[in-house]
């Protein structure tokens, strides 16, 4: 088993293949940094088996392993509109990945449903790009009632950035966003916050790239997982029953 880390970026990504690849490995399972990915086109005409994880590519004739994003952003952006909140903002992440495609597209679709206005600001899809997001959404003047994060670094930057303003969620501003992570359970009051089968995300995958490596068919699969939403109250209940 070989890991490797490509802080998003896409040449990092290609000289890694590129070294794989000549360490005869069997297959990859890829978490595709941002862009078209055009450094993929050899590999897949040679029929190196690929599967991709947590993002897609439209174009590319390759396997994936994906979860449900743009339903799962609907409901979370519509829990918070059945809450009382109209000003809801998102802080993206990262442009040219599928994962912000839907994520958008699921909070722009239930804010144009519900006749309310879209406010984006790109986050960046690190703990400081939230941070510095959501400093920026505080010091409007008529800042949002309540902010929808793509994922849990920014997550964590937002929370940061209100404790450092001075505010408290829900009251002042709600704050909702994708990733249980395990520093949320500190958490008090407790965010409403998407549960991704993360687990279940990587067995797939391997199973799926241990298939294409042991029949060498070239069969594409495109399996999308279901995502959990936790709402506020999920947690305190929790709470309370262990206690």
């Amino acid at each position: 088993l070989i890991v490797c880390k490509t802080d998003e970026d896409a040449a990092i990504e290609n000289s890694y293949l590129a070294v794989l690849d000549r360490q005869l490995i069997a297959g990859i399972i890829l978490a595709p940094a941002p862009g078209h990915a055009d450094h993929l086109h050899p590999y897949i005409a040679r029929g190196l088996p690929i599967v991709l994880v947590n993002r897609r590519f439209d174009h590319l004739p390759l396997s994936s392993v994906t979860c449900d994003d743009a339903d799962v952003s609907q409901h979370c952006v519509q829990q918070l509109i059945d809450e009382g909140r109209r000003r809801i903002a998102a802080i993206t992440g990262l442009e040219g990945v599928s994962t912000t495609e839907e994520r958008r597209a699921g909070y722009q679709s239930t804010m144009h449903t519900a006749g309310l206005s879209v406010l984006e600001i790109e986050g960046g899809a690190t703990l400081e790009g939230g941070y510095r997001a959501m400093t920026t959404l505080l010091q409007r003047d008529e800042r949002p009632d309540a902010v929808f994060v793509f994922n849990n670094l920014m997550t964590q930057g937002a929370v940061l950035a209100t404790q450092d303003a001075g505010l408290r969620w829900p009251d002042d501003i709600d704050i909702a966003g994708f990733g249980a992570f395990q520093a949320s359970k500190l958490y008090r009051p407790p965010l409403t916050l998407i549960e991704q089968p993360t687990h279940t995300m990587g067995a797939r995958a391997v199973a799926m790239l241990i298939d294409q490596i042991e029949h060498r068919n070239g069969h594409q699969a495109h399996v999308v997982l279901p995502n959990r939403l936790v709402p506020r109250a999920a947690w305190v209940a929790h709470r309370m029953t262990v206690d």
